[in-house]
């Protein structure tokens, strides 16, 4: 029993350092404040594990937005997000667990009215936090960018990564501000595009430049 518990941080760690490749650009920080108590920093999200004799409670929290995840082991059985199962088959349900876990972060982080800018730099990266939004953008804002972009860089960039090296990751809308969050597969970076900037760099292209910031920011209301 008190193998399994302690293994909740391992979990943790795993779900953490998923996150922060794949969607936080690498920044995260894991501390242990006492035996029974972790906090993990990714992104824009604090995770707290907070551990009994008998239950982990692993709260998650972004802005005004909180979370909880709980996992108890009772006896030979071990209930985790309302699913009960053997605790001799725990091993097998640990993907599950840390799937969960992660896409509950995901979720959050997204909702979120904090959004994470993050640089990568020569000397590491930088990571701001941001009031603001992540965006869904419609398939009209989505061909207008493809083609811009694709201009701009002289390469095909796409919104969806699967689909070229290039590609679109995600669009933050904040009160005075438009981003869009590019990522190169191929030099395994990643940076922010301030659409403001866009204009500086493609003036022949101002206005429909113009045209993505105003329907994007539509969505802000």
């Amino acid at each position: 029993m008190y193998a399994i518990l302690a293994y909740i941080d391992t979990i943790v760690f795993n779900v953490v350092r998923k996150a922060a490749y794949e969607n936080f650009c690498t920044v995260y920080a894991i501390k242990s404040y006492s035996p029974s108590k972790l906090v993990a920093f990714v992104g824009n999200i604090i995770i707290v594990v907070s551990r009994s004799n008998t239950t982990v409670r692993i709260s998650a929290k972004c802005g005004n937005k909180k979370k909880p995840f709980y996992i108890r082991v009772n006896k030979d059985r071990i209930t985790y997000d309302g699913n009960e199962i053997d605790a001799n088959s725990f091993i097998y349900h640990i993907a599950s667990i840390e799937n969960r876990l992660y896409e509950s972060l995901v979720l959050m982080s997204e909702n979120c009215n904090t959004q994470e800018i993050c640089y990568k730099q020569n000397k590491g990266i930088k990571e701001i936090l941001v009031e603001g939004k992540k965006i869904n953008i419609n398939e009209d804002i989505k061909r207008n960018l493809e083609q811009l972009l694709t201009i701009l860089y002289k390469r095909e960039v796409s919104v969806e990564c699967n689909k070229s090296s290039l590609c679109v990751k995600k669009v933050i809308a904040t009160r005075k501000k438009v981003y869009v969050q590019l990522i190169d597969a191929k030099k395994e970076n990643y940076w922010y595009l301030e659409l403001n900037d866009l204009i500086n760099k493609m003036p022949d292209h101002a206005q429909e430049i113009l045209n993505i910031i105003k329907q994007i920011r539509t969505q802000l209301s």
